[in-house]
């Protein structure tokens, strides 16, 4: 049984909603450090072939698990003012009442000093400690965790299965959040979606071959990547409107980092990033309410771009192997 339905029953420079092994730049009139913080990770085949992942040869490219590459998925809304101290002391007296899914407790530490030889000014205002809740697997790592940050709300799940699987879980952690730190003068002004996938190369060093797990005809990949050897990165984004209901902007951004994992194995990381930046403000009870609400749409919306933003870069092969054309 859960403890938050009563019932039944996962390093960013653009943004700060970062997945959870990077913690959040502040000004430098303010430090925040949060207090332990896990960390997660410390011959060239014919482009876009129409044959079936069956019928070809195997791959040297490995997604991190057996059916997809999914390492973290952050999900994050954003609200158009800061949760205030009083808004996050409620949520913590509630812990309670969803501690069966998330045990593990942390209030952000807060430094604040003054740059310069006077004194600070008097009226400089008090930032908001923010807080975490954790749930661990059992090798200690981070599982699941639900932040508030400032006017974020942060649900990070390190155990991805299936969309359908994980999403009701993240609306559950999400609603709960609401109910406790989301006042009623407050709103919501955007959705935020990051996958972090990792794919490993198995053959000997000597023969790697980035075009077997990147497609070469792919707009967003320069031809110099497929000459780099497995030393390279590639950063880039851009925004487009978006669709109604969901009137607004989409950042979409892409970062490709090929470095060498422990004992020398080649991989290479897809930090893929939505930004959904809303023209008008959606009250806190109009998006969860069910299954054909706002928040639900949206994030049902971001999903599928998400998908369509890998399918652009990889090969047909690793984009079946990966479950993106299903």
């Amino acid at each position: 049984m859960s403890g938050l339905d009563g019932g039944s029953h996962g390093r960013t420079d653009l943004n700060p909603n970062a997945p959870h092994w990077n913690r959040p730049t502040r000004a430098a009139i303010v430090l925040k450090m949060e207090l332990p913080y896990p960390t997660e990770l410390k011959g060239q085949q014919d482009h876009r072939q129409s044959r079936s992942i069956w019928e070809t040869t195997n791959l040297s490219f490995e997604p991190n698990k057996d059916h997809h590459a999914i390492v973290e998925v952050v999900f994050g809304i954003r609200l158009a003012r800061n949760v205030s101290a009083k808004e996050i002391e409620a949520l913590i007296e509630a812990h309670p009442k969803f501690k069966e899914d998330f045990p593990r407790l942390n209030r952000t530490q807060i430094i604040q000093f003054a740059i310069g030889d006077g004194p600070p000014p008097k009226n400089m205002p008090q930032p908001t400690a923010g807080v975490s809740f954790d749930a661990m697997k059992r090798d200690g790592t981070l599982d699941w965790r639900l932040r508030i940050d400032d006017n974020m709300i942060f649900v990070n799940c390190l155990s991805y299965t299936r969309w359908s699987e994980i999403w009701e879980k993240v609306r559950q952690y999400f609603t709960v959040a609401g109910e406790f730190a989301v006042g009623s003068d407050n709103s919501v002004v955007g959705f935020v979606l990051q996958y972090i996938d990792v794919f490993r190369w198995t053959s000997e060093i000597d023969t790697y071959s980035i075009g077997e797990f990147l497609d070469r005809e792919s707009k967003h990949l320069p031809a110099s990547i497929f000459e780099c050897g497995p030393l390279w990165h590639l950063h880039q984004g851009w925004y487009r409107p978006s669709e109604p209901p969901l009137d607004g902007r989409l950042l979409e951004r892409i970062h490709l980092d090929a470095v060498f994992e422990d004992k020398q194995v080649p991989i290479v990381k897809a930090d893929t990033f939505l930004q959904l930046e809303l023209l008008k403000s959606h009250t806190w009870a109009s998006i969860f309410h069910d299954d054909d609400s706002f928040g639900t749409v949206a994030y049902r919306m971001l999903h599928e771009v998400n998908k369509e933003m890998l399918r652009s870069i990889l090969t047909q092969e690793m984009s079946e192997k990966v479950g993106l054309n299903g």
